[in-house]
């Protein structure tokens, strides 16, 4: 029997039982299913994955299912249940995947899931996460609890995850993150409570995540932050802090981030790129540092960055380029300044195009007549590049190699 046969029964007789012995995956998803019978599948035990997402579930029968000990992947996702089934998943000893986005569920009630390693309750309606997790979800590796109420986060709900790799908090309403009551979770590698209302971020606070190698503060109202603030995080590699309301940066902020690959500042209200920032960050890839207000940048600010290969820093407030500021970053492929304040293009700069196979000046104020005089030197030190230029009297150009546009 096929798996749309197994649908047909769902929909057309909802007292007909399942039967397949060797039945693994079942995918009764987007079937507009309400309700099932009790016993529908007394006769799976094979049972490994169960899909039921994107139905009209309000309610489960109480045993419905009992008779499936070997269930791992279970999937109540975009129905209608304002409560989590905690009597129906009890018996589900062996589950490993439970996934509850999209429904109206207003409390985090759960049984104990002894061997459960990911947890999905997204866009649903919970306003805490009171209860220890280790007591209900002892193995817990991924946590996702994006888009609900959840005001706080406290140390009482993680103490003794070791097993926990991954949590996801953001659209909630965390407003500060303090360090009266620090959070030990030593093997989380990614942490992310973007799109909160977080102001604070305590020195301490993120202390206990001594592995962790992706944070994610974007699109909160954070203000200032500490020079100890990522102190105790020597493996990160992801830094988003794009969104905020940064309007500098300690000068030893990044000091033991010497595995930084990414490092996102975009949209906050910087107004200089001090020398010493990013001294330690040398395998750092991609910088971001566009939407703010940055007037000046040391000459030596990127000295130590020979591995990157993004930089951004168009929506800004420059009125010049130090050419002294890229001598050093053999490997830059992508150079954004659109949007500034630039009025000339040092010749020297011509040299750096050598290595850069992008750059966009986009609406600064260049005027026509130095642009023509700039692409005169260009052409005949650098015949393999292209310039193209749109609408000079607004001063818009981008520059890139030939071989950018092949591809």
């Amino acid at each position: 029997m096929e798996l749309e046969e197994y649908e047909n029964i769902i929909l057309s007789n909802g007292n007909t039982k399942l039967r397949k012995d060797d039945l693994i995956q079942l995918d009764l998803s987007h079937l507009g299913i309400e309700t099932l019978p009790e016993d529908v599948f007394d006769l799976c035990e094979s049972l490994e994955y169960l899909d039921l997402s994107g139905n009209k579930l309000e309610e489960l029968p109480s045993d419905i299912f009992s008779s499936l000990p070997q269930l791992k992947y279970l999937n109540l996702g975009k129905n209608k249940f304002n409560h989590i089934p905690k009597e129906q998943l009890r018996v589900m000893v062996q589950l490993e995947q439970l996934y509850l986005y999209k429904n109206k569920i207003e409390q985090l009630d759960m049984p104990i899931l002894p061997n459960l390693e990911v947890l999905d309750v997204s866009y649903n309606q919970v306003p805490s996460m009171c209860v220890p997790l280790r007591k209900i979800t002892p193995k817990l590796k991924i946590l996702k609890m994006n888009h609900n109420y959840i005001s706080s986060f406290s140390a009482s709900t993680y103490i003794g995850m070791f097993d926990l790799h991954q949590i996801e908090l953001n659209h909630n309403q965390i407003d500060f993150l303090n360090s009266e009551d620090v959070i030990l979770i030593p093997n989380l590698l990614e942490l992310r409570i973007a799109d909160n209302f977080i102001k604070e971020i305590s020195v301490d606070a993120l202390s206990g995540f001594l592995r962790l190698e992706e944070l994610d503060l974007s699109g909160n109202k954070i203000e200032q932050l500490h020079h100890d603030t990522l102190l105790f995080l020597q493996n990160l590699q992801y830094l988003n802090l794009s969104g905020n309301r940064l309007r500098s940066l300690p000068f030893d902020l990044l000091t033991t981030q010497r595995d930084l690959r990414h490092c996102d500042f975009t949209n906050n209200e910087l107004t200089e790129v001090l020398s010493m920032t990013f001294r330690n960050c040398s395998k750092l890839e991609k910088l971001l540092l566009a939407g703010n207000n940055i007037t000046r940048i040391d000459a030596t600010a990127f000295v130590n960055l020979r591995n990157l290969k993004r930089l951004s820093l168009s929506r800004n407030n420059l009125q010049s380029i130090d050419l002294n500021i890229f001598q050093t970053n053999k490997d830059l492929k992508f150079l954004d300044l659109e949007n500034n304040l630039i009025e000339e293009i040092p010749y020297p700069i011509i040299e750096i195009f050598k290595q850069i196979q992008w750059i966009t000046l986009n609406g600064n104020p260049i005027s026509s007549d130095y642009i023509a005089k700039f692409n005169s030197l260009l052409r005949l030190s650098n015949p393999d590049y292209l310039i193209n230029r749109d609408n000079l009297t607004r001063g818009t150009s981008i520059f890139h190699r030939k071989s950018e546009i092949s591809n």
